[in-house]
């Protein structure tokens, strides 16, 4: 029997989703959620998630799935005892639910849905835990200029290129070519947001992407130095990797 898992977690306390084969200082969410599934099932078991997020990255909707030989017969009730166990984590499960045999949750999902959030301020404002703070920036900084002129630079990333400037260089893909649908920069009363939305993103891509925007806007540099980038194919021709803590696993769509 197949079935699905809805996850949501802050990222801070662990070393990415994925189960590591070496010991590290943090575990992966993968790893946790495992060890607990294996207590009330009183048995191995894997999960396979929609997205691998980076040490440190959220998730408001990671989405994963396991196969095991017998039926869940109360699901609200193994979504209670599930959740009882992860009380001490930053992990919560949002829902489970049987699923289709062919159901999987990267090969399935038709888009994902990413937000990176940051705020220009010159204190670390503590109801901001989940946001890149940048301190070092014009104190005459117009937001709603710099707003506009990061989403003229993010435009001229929609579509379908070869992102190898973007990728971070222990990226395993063997294809650099991605489609972007959507980047929308928005901006709100403490910080800033930016939506990415695409069926899949190379390794660090989006914060990549992010710093890379952010450092021509705040520069006032051409919009088009983002096309000389990308064309160049090399990550050293971009900027710099905007950190993990801003970065949030959003939705996932099947």
């Amino acid at each position: 029997m197949k079935f699905c898992l809805e996850i949501c977690y802050n990222g801070s306390l662990y070393n990415g989703w994925q189960k590591q084969k070496a010991r590290t200082d943090k575990p992966s969410v993968q790893e946790i959620i495992e060890d607990k599934l294996k207590i009330i099932l009183k048995d191995d078991v894997k999960i396979h998630s929609a997205s691998r997020t980076d040490k440190g990255v959220h998730a408001w909707h990671q989405v994963c799935h396991f196969v095991i030989t017998d039926t869940i017969i109360n699901e609200e009730k193994f979504l209670y005892s599930l959740n009882s166990l992860l009380k001490k984590e930053t992990i919560q499960i949002k829902s489970i639910k049987q699923t289709d045999d062919n159901f999987h949750a990267r090969h399935s999902c038709k888009q994902k849905t990413y937000l990176y959030q940051f705020a220009f301020s010159k204190i670390k404002n503590p109801f901001l835990n989940q946001t890149w703070i940048i301190q070092n920036y014009n104190k005459n900084l117009c937001i709603d200029d710099f707003v506009r002129k990061a989403q003229k630079i993010a435009n001229l990333l929609i579509g379908t290129f070869d992102f190898s400037s973007f990728k971070d260089s222990s990226c395993q893909s063997n294809n650099f070519i991605r489609t972007i649908e959507k980047i929308e920069f928005k901006k709100h009363k403490m910080h800033i947001s930016i939506l990415f939305q695409g069926k899949s993103f190379l390794q660090y891509q989006i914060r990549i992407m992010t710093g890379t925007i952010i450092e021509i806007a705040l520069k006032n540099q051409d919009p088009e130095k983002i096309l000389t980038i990308l064309n160049a194919r090399s990550r050293s021709a971009a900027g710099p990797t905007a950190p993990a803590v801003g970065l949030i696993l959003y939705d996932i769509e099947y």
